[in-house]
């Protein structure tokens, strides 16, 4: 009797046990690998290029099948800044929302005004170089949204055209106007980065009496010039700021620990 007893007790503990696994919420982060199966292309990152004026995403099953389960697919971006030019550092803009659409399969159009709406930006060209949009997307499915961890970043990047032959000033003293090349650094295989023989423009040459050039590799994006700083023979030079006008004109603005002492000297190259 005692050992029917025993073997009841545990048959209903195995029992409740049971019952409260099934009653266990469903895992969310779960279904979404496995209820729904489409494909969002581009993914994981695209490039926007100055001048494009829309970008395209595709949206589609992996095996072509079910489609009528997915309901809708809804779309929001926020834009993300540098906290200074040249930073890999960040600031999320607030999140808003996209476009949605119901056409599984299809394909929806993002334009440059939808992007920017919103922004504290009116056009592209206000955009600062380093920038990039983040997308991500909701599905509904069966009368449930999930979110998938899946998001694209738009990159925001300028055609850069600075490579050519240039007549280089410099604000500091009079000097006899050099004549250089600047160069696109080819090792790097970079579309907007350079390298300019002598960011001085003439300024050690002839206002301080060297002749020693600084060379220097910069980025250039969207019209703007990355700040940086280099060590030469232990003397250090820093490029603070640079505008370049995406057809002539390439100001740079510096200083160094040699002969200036914090003062800033503007290096101005006008293109031949």
């Amino acid at each position: 009797m005692r050992i029917f007893q025993s073997f009841l007790a545990f048959t209903l503990l195995v029992g409740v046990m049971l019952l409260n696994w099934s009653c266990v919420p469903e895992d969310e982060s779960v279904r979404q690998q496995t209820d729904v199966f489409y494909v969002i292309d581009p993914l994981p990152d695209t490039v926007f290029i100055k001048g494009q004026e829309s970008i395209t995403f595709e949206i589609e099953t992996s095996d072509g099948l079910n489609a009528d389960k997915i309901e809708e697919v809804t779309f929001y971006k926020s834009l993300e800044e540098p906290i200074t030019l040249g930073s890999k550092i960040t600031v999320k803009g607030e999140e808003s929302f996209l476009a949605k659409t119901s056409q599984i399969p299809g394909e929806i159009t993002f334009t440059i005004a939808d992007l920017l709406a919103g922004t504290k930006y009116n056009s592209e060209n206000e955009i600062p170089g380093g920038s990039f949009w983040n997308v991500r997307w909701s599905v509904t499915s069966n009368g449930k949204t999930l979110n998938p961890t899946d998001t694209t970043e738009i990159k925001f990047q300028c055609p850069s055209t600075m490579e050519g032959r240039y007549i280089a000033t410099n604000d500091f003293c009079e000097t006899t106007p050099l004549q250089l090349t600047i160069l696109k650094d080819s090792v790097s295989g970079s579309q907007n980065k350079y390298i300019i023989p002598d960011i001085t423009a003439n300024h050690l040459a002839i206002c301080v009496g060297e002749g020693i050039p600084i060379f220097m590799t910069v980025i250039e994006s969207c019209n703007l010039i990355e700040p940086q700083s280099t060590v030469f023979f232990g003397l250090r030079w820093n490029l603070l700021s640079g505008t370049w006008d995406g057809n002539k004109t390439l100001t740079l603005r510096w200083t160094d620990t040699y002969t200036l002492n914090g003062q800033v000297v503007t290096s101005t190259f006008i293109r031949q």
